[in-house]
């Protein structure tokens, strides 16, 4: 991997369903911004584009330890908007393409799958 390109960096798969006006937390680090990435209409991924040298070994337990929580801030901001489905610290994607293709090899549901309880009360 060449140091000067950039990846992107994912938080969670995210199903909006509100258009909440504040703007996202920081990413990784304050000067990283999140952005939405459309997968399917309903459906994105909010990411950061990051440098790949931010993804060298690294033992700076202070920098992982900041990362992990700026993580944790934008899996929180976009729940209160919908729903997530949170990605493990340290997912990154080469490009923009590779999370929608990702996606077509193993399709997300067009909706939520029906609860146990739901399911209870339909049969009753």
């Amino acid at each position: 991997m060449k140091r000067d390109q950039s990846m992107w960096y994912a938080y969670v798969v995210s199903r909006p369903k509100s258009s909440d006006p504040q703007p996202w937390p920081h990413g990784l680090t304050p000067a990283l911004s999140v952005v939405t990435v459309p997968i399917t209409s309903s459906i994105s991924i909010l990411a950061s584009p990051v440098p790949a040298e931010l993804f060298l070994p690294s033992e700076d337990q202070a920098w992982i330890t900041d990362a992990a929580m700026a993580h944790h801030q934008v899996v929180l901001a976009g729940h209160l908007r919908g729903d997530v489905l949170p990605l493990q610290f340290g997912t990154v994607f080469r490009n923009q393409e590779e999370p929608r293709s990702t996606s077509r090899n193993s399709p997300l549901p067009s909706k939520p799958a029906s609860t146990p309880s739901q399911t209870a009360t339909k049969s009753s």
